[in-house]
């Protein structure tokens, strides 16, 4: 999505000796619409590409005459301004929790970077690495796929070999995305300790919650488990389902957490704690884990549990 900046540009852009002070970027408009004023169009308001356009045409068209070393001067100082006043805005979303203006936000910055040779490293770094943290943060498998869009877009606009140790940092980014429970179709079966076959494939139309835990109780495995009975309660009648895979390496421990809490649904084991193969075809590499498949056989949610659990389940469930 190209988006473009904003009229602080106008504001910014003043000539440097008027030492003018840069003004905050105003609230949307009381004026703008309801709608506007909750999409990314009310955002773009903030933004106006003119002066810079200008900028650009005046060096292009007089590349080495004269003023042609005031006019690079003066469009770095705007685009300096600009994203640095960007970068203003996305903190006050961030702190209203309005992630997609922030988002939106950061894509302006984004767009309004000098690319190439000429590009500063560390602000893309710094602009890639939120929009990431933003898009991963989001459980939602969608925004996965477009945060490896950013980041490889990331890497073809600038020239990381410059700084190797700048390239390293967004490869570290990289490795953050590829994480567990994103698999588009993922594959579990297995025979459970009680006999019952379990196969999420032949789970299509209903809602499963796939969970990777240690059985030795503990405050945050307590919790996960206590709002996973909650939800299956509720909801296993209208189709919730449960693939509880236990990452302990002993069998009793297993056998001995499913009288004490009287789980009702079957649950495999291994031996092989992370190594297990279920664990392992999956991406799973820590100890505790969840992602729910939707009806249509696909990971819709990653990591998952807590309050917010039962509410997915009901509107997956829809």
């Amino acid at each position: 999505m190209k988006i473009i900046l904003s009229s602080l540009l106008i504001a910014a852009c003043l000539p440097c000796a008027a030492q003018q002070p840069v003004p905050e970027i105003p609230p949307l408009s009381p004026a703008a619409s309801a709608a506007d004023a909750d999409s990314v169009a009310g955002i773009l308001k903030h933004f106006d590409a003119e002066r810079l356009k200008a900028l650009k045409a005046l060096l292009a068209a007089n590349p080495k005459g004269k003023e042609a070393e005031a006019v690079r001067a003066e469009l770095a100082t705007c685009r300096e301004t600009a994203l640095f006043e960007a970068q203003n805005h996305a903190a006050h979303y961030d702190k209203k929790g309005d992630f997609a203006r922030e988002l939106a936000t950061l894509e302006a910055s984004y767009d309004a970077m000098d690319k190439g040779a000429v590009g500063d490293l560390d602000i893309a770094l710094q602009n890639i690495s939120q929009r990431l943290r933003l898009l991963t943060g989001n459980r939602l498998v969608a925004d996965l796929e477009k945060a490896k869009v950013v980041l490889e877009q990331g890497k073809k606009d600038f020239h990381w070999d410059a700084a190797p140790e700048k390239g390293r940092q967004l490869d570290l980014l990289a490795e953050k995305i590829t994480h567990p429970g994103i698999e588009t179709t993922p594959e579990i079966a297995f025979t459970a300790l009680d006999g019952t076959r379990v196969d999420l494939a032949a789970m299509k139309g209903k809602v499963v919650l796939v969970l990777y835990r240690l059985t030795e109780p503990d405050i945050d495995g307590d919790e996960m488990l206590r709002h996973t009975k909650a939800a299956y309660g509720k909801f296993h009648a209208k189709g919730f389902e449960v693939i509880d895979i236990p990452l302990d390496k002993d069998k009793a421990t297993v056998e001995s957490s499913i009288k004490r809490d009287n789980l009702p649904w079957p649950v495999a084991f291994d031996g092989n704690s992370s190594d297990s193969p279920l664990a392992v075809k999956n991406g799973v590499k820590t100890l505790r884990y969840s992602f729910i498949v939707g009806k249509d056989g696909k990971t819709a949610i990653r990591w998952l549990w807590g309050t917010e659990l039962e509410t997915v389940v009901a509107e997956l469930l829809k």
